[in-house]
């Protein structure tokens, strides 16, 4: 593409002219985002840049401005929209808006579409908010906002029920505009805080002089929440951020000049509802951070001050929350808590050489306590007892809580006791996905206590489920919910921690506790699911220790129910079921070989070998066809399952009877890999061979499925190293054109590839074809010359080639031509190439 924009002037003022002509109307608005995306420099910013230079964009704004006053006509809306997201773009560069400004253009503009009216579309909304956003970029904008009141427009977006990127650019706009302002006109940040928070003032909404005790008005908590999220948004990005400035001195204006703690512990004191309490929380919560200065903390004499001034601030907001039994907002605000306290990168420093008492460690305190709180309270009802590890665990957790944490925690865990069996079940799923949201924010220490917890949750409610409970009929027909966020928590840990027993000695028995947990009765096929899932991941992580010694017994172990358990799972009536069982036993099986042979008696027992056959064959569900397939490939790697079983299945012809006449690729697929593994393997009989030629052939030259094709070139692969093996010859890349004549010769006339030889031969007249369930098919003959030509093609040009061609689908000349055209024909489909 040509690097100078001025060839496409003319096209551009033609189209722009057109904008303006009477009762103009564009079939496709998309059109016009493609536009502003070129001159946006979305993809091209060099060209972008060259694009908003062209003096054709400023004259044509001024020249649209006039008409429309001249003629008291206002555009239709996506024209409206779009002249200013343009004037946004071309506003950016301070020559450009002192152009227009020159003329009084943006107030002109702002009162010719009726910017200020409340009837104006969203779509101009946003492009009225985008466009003084650009003001933000340099002095002569910011002077212009100071001059003019337009950004209370935005504020009063900002705090109204507007689509969500009204309201996501209204609060960034608000942000930044006190961020230009904050170092050098106090007095207009002072302005902007006191518009946005007057309504939040207690006063505002007592009655007849009569001072309210709490806020039960469902319209009074729909008009402040918009205000609390902006004032939030604000305040946590200002702490947030890495500008030492607005870090300091934006909430300086909300916190010190108009005393916003204050305000805000009024709300909290009169409020009731839980979102409500939520977002009056957030912010003082935000402030609890805020007020640490980082700068003091530089031993422990400075350090104390502060962390008290910050600890009677954190303690005495969860407590409020606890009298109000907002039981959830606790955990939203430790999930935060990791979030901000990570920002401040310090931690209580240790005295008396004790381990220090880490703030991490107070929040997960909380957030596993409605784990627990099932875990041991709850299921105590039925005489779960705890054991000793549960002792030392608990132990734990006292261990690194101080005094205020555990006189907080006790009040809490009241006001867990007092909700019902349902509403705590309710609470703790919730308490297991903040957890996992703040699993990015913990190190190993932290993730090790949430692991415990989950391992203790799992432990009592499968016994409570086995037992036959009324909690746990509660649990497996209303409350399925925290079962199965506490498998997947527990399986997200696994994965992302690979915790080990020297970390946590629970580590030891997850395996026996997945299988109780699968051999609960009447588990839901989505939990049985998660289970198998579970016990997967355990098996490839946490083995137990008599099975790491290499012993051929395991004796009274509750591993030797994983096999029965299997086998009752693969003929469980959902297919997934069915599949997650089948992921467990290729692990088992893979395992087998070498590192726990105790298993391979194991599978043989319990017929695992034959019933996957099956399965492979006859299942109704092609992804559990495909799982057994990859099962027996792993199988037939290790010699007991391959002699005892597997050798007599006839493996060879059911894999050719799938190729032929399966519709799912994934399932051909599996298939072609496993005739190339029992090649490698396993010795086939020369009839088989034969038609194990035919069948693979076929696969690579008529598929219709790559990843197949694929898996039919590997066995062509292993078989041609085989040949040239046999015949004392190796394969280099290196080799040269008349060795690879050679080669290709030797393989067509091998004498143990006479079939391949009647596929692939140098007679070019002669067709092979097979018939295939009443089908005739027809396989090409492909020339040893033609195959090396193909594969020497430089495919980096040919793919070069394409891409520059679709890159010119997406040219600036050619989308104008499309656009003038589209306005020619009048054609409101020819979005074809876009």
């Amino acid at each position: 593409m040509d690097s100078s924009a001025v060839q496409y002037e003319f096209k551009l003022k033609k189209l722009l002219n057109k904008f303006l002509e009477p009762g103009y109307r564009l079939g496709n608005d998309v059109y016009l985002n493609i536009l502003l995306s070129h001159i946006s420099g979305k993809d091209n910013p060099a060209q972008a840049e060259e694009l908003k230079q062209l003096p054709i964009f400023v004259e044509w704004i001024q020249t649209a401005v006039l008409q429309w006053e001249t003629t008291m006509t206002a555009p239709s809306p996506s024209i409206a929209t779009f002249t200013l997201n343009l004037t946004n773009l071309i506003s950016e560069n301070e020559v450009n808006f002192i152009q227009l400004n020159k003329n009084n253009v943006y107030l002109r503009l702002c009162k010719v579409l009726k910017l200020r009216s409340k009837e104006i579309t969203p779509s101009v909304k946003l492009g009225y908010l985008r466009m003084l956003h650009a003001f933000l970029n340099h002095k002569a904008g910011l002077d212009w906002l100071v001059a003019t009141d337009h950004w209370n427009d935005i504020l009063q977006y900002s705090v109204e029920n507007q689509t969500i990127y009204i309201t996501r650019d209204g609060y960034n706009f608000m942000f930044e505009l006190l961020s230009k302002f904050v170092d050098f006109n106090s007095t207009f940040c002072e302005l902007i805080v006191k518009k946005m928070i007057t309504c939040l003032n207690a006063d505002q909404f007592n009655r007849n002089g009569v001072v309210r005790t709490e806020i039960d008005d469902v319209q009074i908590q729909k008009e402040l929440m918009p205000t609390l999220r902006l004032v939030t948004y604000i305040l946590e990005k200002s702490f947030l951020s890495d500008s030492k400035n607005d870090q300091e001195k934006i909430p300086k204006v909300f916190l010190e000049k108009y005393n916003l703690e204050t305000v805000l512990w009024n709300l909290l004191m009169i409020a009731r509802d839980s979102e409500f309490l939520f977002n009056i929380s957030k912010p003082l919560y935000i402030n609890c951070f805020i007020a640490i200065d980082t700068e003091k903390v530089v031993c422990k004499e400075t350090f104390m001050p502060v962390i008290r001034e910050f600890a009677t601030k954190f303690f005495q907001l969860f407590n409020t929350l606890i009298d109000k039994q907002s039981s959830v907002n606790i955990l939203k605000l430790c999930h935060l808590g990791h979030i901000y306290w990570k920002k401040l990168s310090i931690m209580t420093p240790s005295f008396d050489d004790k381990e220090p008492l880490l703030f991490e460690n107070q929040l997960i305190i909380f957030q596993v306590m409605p784990i627990l709180f099932i875990a041991f309270s709850a299921i105590k009802k039925h005489e779960c007892e705890k054991d000793e590890l549960t002792e030392m665990f608990v132990h734990k957790l006292f261990k690194i809580s101080c005094e205020r944490t555990i006189r907080c925690a006790y009040a809490y865990r009241t006001l867990l006791m007092s909700h019902c069996t349902m509403t705590a079940f309710d609470i703790g799923q919730k308490s297991i996905f903040y957890l996992m949201k703040t699993i990015q924010y913990l190190d190993r220490d932290r993730a090790v206590i949430v692991f415990q917890a989950l391992v203790y949750a799992m432990k009592y409610m499968s016994k409570a489920m086995i037992d036959k409970t009324q909690m746990a009929i509660d649990l497996l027909t209303c409350q399925t919910g925290f079962l199965s966020a506490m498998l997947d928590g527990l399986s997200m840990l696994i994965k992302d921690f690979k915790i080990t027993w020297r970390e946590s000695v629970e580590t030891i028995c997850i395996t026996s506790l997945a299988l109780d947990f699968l051999n609960c009765p009447n588990l839901p096929n989505k939990l049985a699911v998660q289970g198998l899932q579970l016990m997967h991941l355990t098996i490839a992580n946490f083995m137990p220790p008599n099975l790491a010694l290499l012993v051929d017994e395991v004796g009274d172990s509750s591993i030797t129910t994983i096999t029965p358990m299997l086998y009752k799972r693969l003929h469980d009536i959902n297919w997934e079921v069915r599949d997650s069982a089948l992921e467990i036993l290729q692990t088992i099986v893979d395992i087998a070989n070498l590192k726990f042979p105790a298993f391979q008696k194991m599978v043989i027992d319990e017929h695992l070998c034959q019933l996957v056959v099956v399965l492979s064959t006859d299942d109704s569900e092609s992804f559990v066809r495909a799982s057994a397939i990859k099962s027996i490939t792993t199988m037939i790697k290790v010699p007991a399952f391959w002699e005892n079983c597997l050798e007599y299945e006839q493996l060879p012809e059911k894999m050719m009877s799938i190729l032929n006449n399966e519709t799912e690729a994934i399932v051909r697929c599996e298939a072609a890999k496993l005739i190339s593994e029992i090649y490698e393997y396993h010795y086939i009989s020369g009839d088989s061979m034969m038609a194990v030629y035919r069948a693979m052939a076929f696969t690579v030259t008529h598929d219709l499925h790559w990843e197949v094709k694929v898996n039919g070139l590997h066995f062509w692969d292993k078989l041609i190293n085989k040949e040239m093996s046999d015949q004392g010859k190796t394969v280099s890349q290196e080799t040269d054109t008349n060795m690879s004549d050679q080669v290709i010769d030797s393989i067509i006339h091998s004498s143990d590839m006479n079939l391949l030889g009647s596929v692939v031969t140098k007679s070019s007249g002669d067709d092979t074809v097979e018939q295939v369930n009443g089908d005739v098919r027809k396989l090409e003959i492909i020339e040893p010359d033609v195959f090396k030509s193909f594969v020497s093609k430089d495919l980096d040009s040919l793919v070069d080639g394409r891409s520059k061609w679709l890159e010119s689908v997406d040219d600036l000349n050619s989308l104008l031509d499309d656009i003038l055209q589209s306005y020619e024909d009048n054609d409101t489909n020819s979005m074809d190439c876009y």
